[in-house]
């Protein structure tokens, strides 16, 4: 031990004993004599004093002492915070004794004087008062350390609060050299270990515990280390709390590490999923669902299998170590021989808790059934259920609200015109199909209604003007097929605008009043922008179909995309009649239904789906048709090659990483190039932005951050798109329902665009060469453009003083 060290644990026994004992004066000469003796010995300058030198002469030695002024102080103050130890009168401890007390203090401990302010302004016996406190206070500081609660969250919840009380500035510069780093460094490693293992769920808490127990022993042997208050006070009394934490956590592990295991379930149960027991010599792979009802780990698992039919087990014992509380499975492999219809498999599954030495086990039956062997899988390979081109007639499934209210409308008496708007692919023209199949299954001489069904690449030209008299011309083809020949007009001219058909739908009123027409334009939202934009050709195109759909005997139908909004924005006036009917993702609420018939397809696909499948399937697509279609397109290319017509979760599951690696840009291109109200090099540009925030979503969950603007703007990566312009990307991104956000994070509307986009899409999302030239050159001739405030002033220099005539 360290001289000092020595020094101020026997002065800190004596005062003790002191304390403890009536306090007589020969105790008082005797401690008083080791206080002179621990000084000669910390100060050199008091090395030559005499025992019958006064303590006066003493602290005047120490304070002028090169070595050991600080310790001496320390002392001091200790033995001034017991009463009756030092004389503070001239007559017994020497002249001038508590002025130079104060002297010594002051010099040695500069920062507790100014902790406990002692300055100039106080007198001397006032601040020799004030040193009589500083153990006192500090004993009161400490006390929190000695009256932790010993219940183990408790007390692992008050970390900080140690922590913090080890920063006192008092205790630092009091506490020295009584071990304060030492008890320091034991408290914190005690209260982290048992924070730490708080923490641990799995099955090394035993060991974690064990290592708490270990280091709790190791650091109460080195409480003995030291023989002072510190030691024998406060740091003990924190290790019996430690103690009794330990005790505590020992005893309410054993509960919280109960658990019990059971099949998923009652005996015997039946698995969702049915297997190929009828083809001779197929080794299936199935899983027996077990459950563990917690609130423990279950460790040393073990499932013992057999079987009682034509099938040979691929073991029979089955290690499956540490079963967390939960669902899991057990995986076993059988061989069949002959075709049979189910299998029987027997199971023993033995385990033990964490805190527990005794096993526990339970028996239970799992029958296996056979699938359907009607399947003729060579004709399967040729089929192409899940086609994601445009549906028609029964290919049409789902959306049955949709339809109905559409066709409705177009029936009634005084027909309905709707537009249709949704995202590209969510099934905006298979919808109108359906609508027109409906439509002419259902019509009767009496009711009659036809269907002209036009897309955009129909008449589309390359200026508007030609667009507008080719639309024109192509749906007064239709209509005039139904007037005889004598009565067509001998020509119609449609240049800029529309007006003639509204003649010859009054023409086909008079002579079909029964015929109805219902004209669909399909991809309306591609139209050329100076058709919907303000203007003289705008105004009459949109002016031509308010009236064209007024007539009795005719509708209009417009779908379009994520342009529409910018079309209605600029002539929603004139649309003012058409009724909107938007087209979004399938509803888990309202539409679940439609989702399942849209992934069954029972009608011309052989798969039973299970429904842990088509709720993993919508939390992949949310309810997207043509994502959907594309998953169960894999899944049934996976169920043909397997020759295994059941699909579970596992089937789903197993499809996506496939069909993510499968995909290219073109799959979600829409999501970042659609709904762009400005000309092509400008649409370019505000593209490539998008892409390049993907980009930095992408990278933000590659790393594992949340979604927050902070973090996509860190995962930039380039300077070429400001962080300022972050945001609202992102809000437009919020707008277009492509994200979502929730507090200030973001997520995904479309669970698959996002797995893509990490796994694969961030690389193929390359920065477009062309996109950069128009980026720079649009902000070039923004600059340009840009008239500053000095031009301003040079340009109105010379007007002349403006004078109101009024």
């Amino acid at each position: 031990m360290h001289l000092t060290d020595k020094a101020f644990d026997t002065l800190d026994a004596a005062l003790a004993q002191f304390s403890e004992h009536a306090s007589t004066a020969s105790m008082a000469c005797e401690v008083l004599f080791g206080v002179k003796t621990a000084l000669r010995e910390l100060c050199p300058r008091a090395k030559s004093l005499s025992d019958a030198a006064t303590l006066s002469e003493h602290v005047q030695a120490a304070t002028e002492s090169s070595e050991g002024i600080r310790s001496a102080a320390l002392l001091l103050i200790r033995c001034l915070g017991v009463p009756g130890v030092l004389p503070d009168d001239d007559h017994a401890g020497g002249p001038h004794i508590q002025r130079k007390m104060i002297a010594l203090v002051e010099k040695g401990t500069p920062d507790i004087a100014k902790i406990m302010r002692m300055d100039d302004k106080k007198l001397t016996f006032e601040k020799v008062e004030l040193l009589r406190g500083v153990h006192t206070r500090l004993i009161e500081l400490l006390e929190p350390l000695c009256k932790l609660p010993t219940t183990p969250s408790e007390f692992a919840s008050r970390k900080q609060e140690v922590i913090k009380l080890l920063k006192n500035d008092l205790i630092k510069s009091y506490l020295n050299p009584y071990g304060l780093s030492e008890v320091g460094n034991s408290l914190r490693e005690v209260q982290n270990s048992i924070c730490k293992l708080l923490d641990v769920t799995g099955a090394n808490f035993g060991q974690k515990l064990q290592d708490v127990v270990d280091t709790f022993e190791r650091e109460k042997s080195n409480c003995g280390a030291r023989n002072n208050f510190l030691y024998n006070n406060i740091f003990a009394r924190f290790l019996s709390t430690v103690q009794n934490v330990i005790d505590n956590i020992d005893r309410e592990s054993v509960g919280r590490f109960a658990c019990i295991i059971r099949p998923k379930k009652m005996t015997p149960q039946l698995l969702e999923r049915r297997y190929p027991l009828h083809e001779p010599d197929r080794l299936v792979r199935l899983k027996i669902p077990i459950v563990n009802d917690g609130p423990g780990i279950a460790v040393e698992t073990v499932a013992q299998l057999a079987t009682n039919a034509n099938a040979l087990l691929g073991t029979e014992k089955v290690n499956i170590g540490t079963v967390l509380p939960g669902e899991m499975a057990i995986n076993v492999e059988i061989l069949v021989g002959s075709p049979i219809k189910q299998v029987v498999i027997y199971t023993e599954l033995s385990w033990q808790s964490v805190r527990s030495v005794e096993r526990q086990s339970i028996s239970f039956e799992t029958v296996i059934a056979a699938q359907k062997v009607d399947i003729d899988w060579d004709e399967l390979e040729l089929s192409d259920p899940y086609s994601t081109e445009v549906a028609h007639g029964n290919e049409f499934v789902g959306r049955r609200r949709k339809v109905l209210a559409l066709v409705n409308r177009f029936r009634k008496t005084r027909m309905q015109s709707s537009y249709v708007t949704g995202q590209k692919r969510v099934g905006k023209t298979s919808l109108a199909f359906a609508v027109q199949d409906v439509l002419q299954r259902e019509s009767t001489l009496d009711e009659h209604i036809a269907v002209i069904y036009l897309e955009y690449g129909d008449y589309a030209r390359k200026d508007a003007d030609g667009t507008v008299e080719a639309l024109g011309d192509a749906i007064a083809e239709r209509l005039l097929a139904d007037i005889p020949g004598e009565e067509r007009p001998a020509r119609v001219s449609f240049s800029g605008t529309l007006a003639p058909l509204n003649q010859i739908a009054q023409r086909l009123l008079s002579l079909y009043p029964q015929r109805r027409y219902l004209i669909v334009l399909d991809e309306f939202d591609e139209i050329h922008p100076e058709m919907y934009r303000f203007g003289a050709l705008a105004e009459a195109f949109f002016s031509n179909l308010r009236t064209l759909c007024a007539k009795t005997n005719i509708a209009l139908m417009l779908v379009g995309g994520e342009n529409m909004p910018f079309i209605i924005g600029a002539q929603g006036d004139q649309l003012n009649k058409l009724v909107h009917e938007p087209l979004d993702y399938f509803s888990r609420s309202e539409e679940w239904d439609d989702f399942c018939e849209l992934a069954k397809l029972n009608d011309v696909s052989p798969l039973t789906w299970h429904d842990s499948a088509l709720v993993q399937l919508f939390s992949y697509t949310n309810g997207h048709p043509y994502y959907t279609k594309l998953i169960c397109a894999r899944i049934f290319q996976n169920a043909v090659a397997d020759r295994d017509a059941e699909v579970t979760a596992d089937e789903v599951q197993r499809a996506l990483p496939a069909l993510i690696t499968s995909l290219d840009t073109n799959a979600f291109a829409h999501f970042w190039k659609d709904g762009i109200a400005s000309g092509r090099e400008e649409a370019e540009v505000t593209a490539l932005k998008r892409c390049r925030v993907l980009v930095a979503i992408a990278r933000a969950r590659r790393r594992g951050l949340a979604l927050t603007p902070e973090n996509i703007v860190e995962c930039r990566g380039t300077a070429a798109l400001p962080g300022g312009e972050i945001v609202p990307l992102l809000t437009d991104f919020c707008r277009r329902e492509i994200l979502r956000e929730k507090g200030r994070e973001y997520e995904f509307v479309l669970p698959i665009f996002e797995q893509w986009l990490v796994a694969n899409g961030m690389s193929k999302l390359v920065t477009d060469t062309l996109g950069d030239d128009m980026a720079s050159a649009l902000q070039s001739a923004e600059d340009q453009a840009y008239v500053s405030p000095p031009e301003i002033a040079k340009l109105v220099e010379g007007w002349p003083t403006f004078v109101d005539d009024a």
